[in-house]
């Protein structure tokens, strides 16, 4: 089994983001590449977005990348020379659980919650990458951004604790986000388009949740 597809045996993130106008080689040399890819990573909590091996990519025809196994982290990535990203993450509680093994408690199995915290940490990052990729060589004046969870169905929205479970439980199998920002966009309000997204997502799990509940709970 390759590390994509143990990624997607369990609750997964995947991200793609994109230049709106597609340009093969928009970022000509392949170290130019890497050095974008390296300068553009986002560091809110000491774990890297996107995550690589003590600086060091390896480097394929037209594109670079990198693959994470470490402890909760199993994630995989492409970064190419059109500007594309593609990003894809185990839901990393589904790891943990799994690592575990704690048959004595319900909310400690596969596929049984999603984390609000860890979610918004995910999609400001997210956002903040976009618009770091938005000015380099590999971005444009408008960018696409494709934002999907995966393996919902089932699980649990976990608040507060691991317990906190009353009525947070999500029917969907996935959700999305695909739109189109501009550069002016993603720079001024990269945040507010971050929280906005997770109020999205969290409606699936039946909490009409407003945005500034969720900038007070990013902020403990």
């Amino acid at each position: 089994m390759t590390l994509l597809d143990s990624i997607k045996s369990h609750g997964y993130w995947e991200v793609v983001i994109r230049p709106t106008r597609f340009r093969e080689r928009r970022v000509q040399n392949i170290a130019d590449l890497e050095k974008i890819a390296l300068a553009s990573q986002v560091r809110m909590r000491g774990w890297p977005f996107p995550c690589d091996e003590r600086g060091r990519l390896d480097r394929f025809e037209d594109y670079v990348a990198s693959k994470v196994k470490f402890l909760s982290h199993r994630e995989s990535w492409r970064f190419y020379q059109s500007g594309l990203f593609v990003w894809f993450k185990a839901n990393r509680w589904d790891v943990l659980a799994e690592n575990e093994d704690d048959s004595n408690d319900p909310g400690r199995k596969v596929g049984q919650r999603l984390s609000v915290g860890d979610t918004l940490y995910l999609l400001c990052e997210f956002f903040e990458f976009a618009s770091r990729l938005a000015l380099s060589g590999a971005g444009d004046q408008r960018m696409h951004m494709d934002v999907s969870c995966h393996g919902l169905a089932g699980r649990f929205l976990e608040i507060e604790s691991w317990h906190d479970t009353r009525g947070r439980h999500c029917a969907a199998q996935s959700w999305t986000l695909s739109r189109g920002y501009s550069q002016t966009e993603l720079l001024a309000d990269g945040r507010k388009l971050a929280f906005e997204a997770a109020s999205d997502l969290f409606q699936r799990f039946n909490w009409d949740v407003s945005i500034d509940v969720l900038k007070s709970i990013h902020s403990r």
